[in-house]
């Protein structure tokens, strides 16, 4: 095998790797992936970080000139998946827009209860808390 094939061949099987242990492939993230990921990546910093609490943003793809519903279903913090029934996760619904579902954050977070927010026009903001070792979402605004 000449080096151009090997260089390749070690890119494409990177690739393979990378596709298998990411939340989804970053082109066809649907809202739900996307909110999952983005609530995950929150907690990773807070639980490096000294503070106790982050507030993040999230905005659909499309924007916030539509309505648009986030649902996160009540869920223990699971670092190790397969998840215990019932299989938890949120959800998204988005107005002439992919909504979509995931369960990616519940490696990372617990919901401690049901929260589900309706908007127009806003973002949502999504309140995380470090409790103990930790991290709960605990609010939808």
């Amino acid at each position: 095998m000449n080096r151009r094939a090997f260089q390749t061949a070690c890119a494409l099987a990177a690739s393979v790797i990378w596709r298998q242990s990411s939340p989804a492939w970053p082109f066809q993230l649907d809202e739900g992936e996307r909110l999952s990921a983005q609530i995950a990546a929150a907690a990773g910093k807070l639980q490096n970080s000294g503070s106790a609490e982050v507030t993040i943003i999230y905005r659909p793809a499309k924007g916030v000139d539509r309505h648009y519903r986030v649902n996160l279903a009540k869920v223990r913090y699971q670092p190790h998946p397969p998840f215990d029934p019932p299989y938890p996760g949120l959800t998204v619904y988005v107005e002439k827009g992919q909504g979509g579902f995931s369960n990616y954050h519940v490696r990372f977070v617990g919901v401690p209860r049901s929260l589900e927010i309706q908007k127009y026009g806003e973002a949502t903001e999504i309140g995380l808390r470090k409790v103990g070792a930790e991290i709960d979402v605990l609010s939808l605004r």
